[in-house]
């Protein structure tokens, strides 16, 4: 994950900052889906940590997205940023019901 955190915005050009959003979000959603799924924490409480502070990048990456480049965002662009923040809510949603499940 940091890893290609790092990397997408060195290699996609300045003029398709779109296209590095879009990367990160799908870098940090899929991360959040894998760490849900295989809590790779010891203690439950580590993994709780680990899912917030990655759902809050996410979150903080969409609402940055919305400004970049001083222009109102494409189309396309806003509509992929939708789906991937609604499929982010539908993962953390069953997370919390499967885990009150749980206990």
């Amino acid at each position: 994950k940091n890893f290609l955190v790092a990397l997408f915005p060195m290699l996609v050009p300045e003029a398709n900052l779109d296209l590095t959003i879009v990367l990160l979000l799908i870098t940090l959603t899929g991360y959040l889906f894998l760490a849900v799924r295989c809590e790779p924490w010891r203690t439950q409480e580590l993994n709780w940590l680990d899912w917030l502070s990655t759902g809050g990048l996410c979150i903080i990456l969409l609402i940055g997205s919305m400004t970049v480049g001083g222009d109102e965002p494409s189309t396309g662009a806003s509509i992929i940023l939708t789906v991937i923040f609604s499929l982010l809510m539908l993962v953390m949603a069953f997370f919390f019901c499967g885990y009150a499940y749980r206990r």
